[in-house]
C-alpha cells in the first residue's frame, strides 16, 4: 500500500496557513508541517476552526500531548504568525521538532513576547534546532540542482529557493545579525522564505509574503523550472504593489517588471495557484492573479462547484484590469465563475452585483440564490507515494474532518473525483469536469498593455520530475 501526502491551504480570513501531513500505508500519521499560522481581519471568525482541526492533527500526530515536526515562519508579519500562540495553547504539552523563519530573530518580538522563544522551547534544544538564515541562502545550486534540504522524511522534503532576499545595502551570504534591526514593511516581506516542499512525485511552491526584489533575486539563478508542482500559493496573498513592484497600488506596471514576474510565474509552473486572503488591501489583484494562472493546467479544471455547470467554480478577487470590450465588470472586489485554475480561500458570491464569467469561458449556471461560505474554503491536495496523480478538494472549515477521512479510506484513489456524496447534502467538495474548457484566439495588443484574461497560454504541463 502505498503513503499518502496531504496539503491544506486553510481559511484564516486576511492571513496564511498552509499545513502538510504524511501518512504511512496503514493510515497513520507519521509526520507534519506548518507553514505560517495569521489572520488580521476575520481571524475571530475563520481562525477557530482552523486552529480546533490543527489542534486534533497536532494530537493525533503523537497522542496525547502533540507533535509538530517542523514550523515554518515566512517572516514576521501579523497575518503569518498571530495565531501561534492560540494554537500553542490549545495544545500546552506538544513538541515541536524543528523551527526555520525568515528575517531576523528579533523581528518576532511584540511587546515583551516573542513567538520564536516560545516555539524553541517546544523544540527541547533551541540553539539547534531554532534557526533563521543568511542573507540571500538557497538550496539550489545551477549546476548540481537542489542539494541539502531544510527538512525531510521518507520520500518527502522541505527545499529552501531563498531566504532573507538581499535589500538594498544587503550583502550576500552575510549572517542574519547583518539585516537591518528595524525593517520597512518592504524589506520584511522581500525577505520572506520562499520553499519547494516536494511531495512524493509532487511539489508546492510556499512563498510567503514574497515580493518584487525575492522575484528578481531567485530568477537570477534558479534557472530551471518546476513540472509536478501542483500549486502555487500567491504571493503575499496576491498584492499588486509589491508583486509588480509598484510605488502605489494602481500604478502603471512596466514591461520589465511584468517580464520579471511572468519569468518567476512559468518556472514555478503552479498547475494551480491558491490566493490566501480577504478583501483587504486589494487582495488578491485579478493583475496579479492573471500573470500566475497563465501557466496553470489548461487541459482540465482540477475542482468544480456542484452548484455551477460542470467544470466551473466561483473565484473572488479584485478587479483591477480590463476582461472584456463590450461587458461592464465593477472594477471592484467581485465573485465570478471561472474555468481556470485559480482558487481562494475566499469563497462568496453577492447576486446584487453583476455576475459574469472569467474570459475566455461562458458564462457557467445562474448561482443559488444564497451566499455561500461565508467564512471561506479550505483547499486539499491529496496524492500516494509513486504516482503523480492528484486530487484537489475545496470543502468548508466544518467539514475538515469529515473530508479528511474520506480521502484516507483505503478504496479511495487519489486523482479520482471526491465521491462529495459521501459528505452528505451540500457540501462543496471536488469533481474534476471531465473534458478541458476552450480557449479562446490570442487577442493583439498594444505594446505595455495588460494581457486580457482571455489570452490564456494553451500549454498544458505535465506533471513530471524536475527537469
Amino acid at each position: 500500500m502505498p503513503s499518502t501526502y496531504v496539503l491544506y491551504s486553510l481559511d484564516v480570513g486576511q492571513g496564511m496557513a498552509t499545513y502538510f501531513e504524511h501518512y504511512d500505508s496503514g493510515g497513520t500519521l507519521r509526520s507534519n508541517a506548518l507553514f505560517d499560522l495569521g489572520s488580521t481581519k476575520s481571524s475571530k471568525t475563520a481562525g477557530p476552526p482552523t486552529l480546533e482541526f490543527l489542534k486534533a492533527q497536532i494530537i493525533k500526530r503523537k497522542p496525547p500531548e502533540g507533535y509538530i515536526d517542523a514550523v515554518f515562519l515566512s517572516h514576521k508579519d501579523g497575518d503569518h504568525i498571530n495565531l501561534l500562540g492560540a494554537l500553542l495553547a490549545l495544545v500546552p504539552d506538544a513538541g515541536i521538532g524543528l523551527v526555520r523563519y525568515g528575517g531576523r530573530y528579533n523581528w518576532y518580538k511584540n511587546r515583551d513576547k516573542n513567538v520564536l522563544t516560545d516555539l524553541g522551547a517546544r523544540t527541547g534544544d533551541p540553539k539547534y534546532r531554532l534557526k533563521g538564515f543568511p542573507i540571500g541562502h538557497s538550496n539550489w545550486d545551477q549546476t548540481t540542482g537542489f542539494g541539502v534540504p531544510i527538512w525531510m522524511g521518507t520520500s518527502y522534503g522541505a527545499y529552501l529557493l531563498a531566504a532573507n532576499t538581499p535589500y538594498k545595502d544587503d550583502v550576500v551570504g552575510d549572517p542574519e545579525s547583518a539585516i537591518s534591526n528595524r525593517p520597512d514593511g518592504d524589506q520584511a516581506n522581500s525577505k520572506s522564505l520562499v520553499i519547494a516542499l516536494f511531495m512524493g512525485d509532487t511539489l508546492t511552491v510556499i512563498g510567503g509574503d514574497a515580493t518584487f526584489p525575492t522575484f528578481q533575486y531567485i530568477n537570477g539563478f534558479f534557472d530551471a523550472s518546476f513540472n509536478n508542482n501542483v500549486m502555487t500559493l500567491l504571493p503575499h496573498h496576491g498584492s499588486r504593489k509589491t508583486t509588480f513592484g509598484l510605488s502605489a497600488t494602481n500604478a502603471a506596471i512596466s514591461d520589465d517588471a511584468r517580464l520579471v514576474v511572468s519569468t518567476y510565474a512559468r518556472r514555478m509552473k503552479g498547475l494551480t495557484v491558491v490566493a490566501s486572503a480577504d478583501t483587504k488591501h486589494a487582495h488578491p489583484s485579478l493583475e496579479t492573479i492573471d500573470t500566475f494562472v497563465a501557466f496553470t493546467d489548461k487541459a482540465k479544471s482540477w475542482w468544480s462547484d456542484p452548484d455551477l455547470a460542470a467544470g466551473f467554480h466561483f473565484e473572488t478577487a479584485y478587479v483591477d484590469l480590463t476582461l472584456s470590450d463590450t461587458t461592464s465588470i465593477p472594477k471592484e472586489y467581485t465573485s465570478f465563475q471561472t474555468s481556470q485554475n485559480i482558487y481562494s480561500t475566499l469563497y462568496y458570491f453577492n447576486t446584487r452585483k453583476v455576475d459574469f464569467s472569467y474570459a475566455p469561458y461562458a458564462a457557467g449556471a445562474k448561482p443559488p440564490d444564497m451566499v455561500s461560505f461565508t467564512t471561506g474554503m479550505n483547499w486539499i491536495y491529496t496524492s500516494k507515494s509513486g504516482s503523480a496523480a492528484t486530487t484537489l478538494v475545496g470543502v468548508s472549515s466544518n467539514r475538515l474532518d469529515d473530508t479528511l477521512a474520506v480521502l484516507m479510506r483505503p478504496d479511495f484513489v487519489a486523482g479520482d473525483p471526491f465521491p462529495y456524496h459521501l459528505l452528505g447534502r451540500g457540501d462543496h467538495a471536488a469533481t474534476p469536469a471531465p473534458a478541458a474548457a476552450p480557449v479562446a484566439a490570442p487577442v493583439r495588443r498594444a505594446p505595455g498593455q495588460a494581457r486580457p484574461a482571455a489570452q490564456a497560454h494553451r500549454s498544458a504541463p505535465r506533471l513530471s520530475a524536475l527537469r
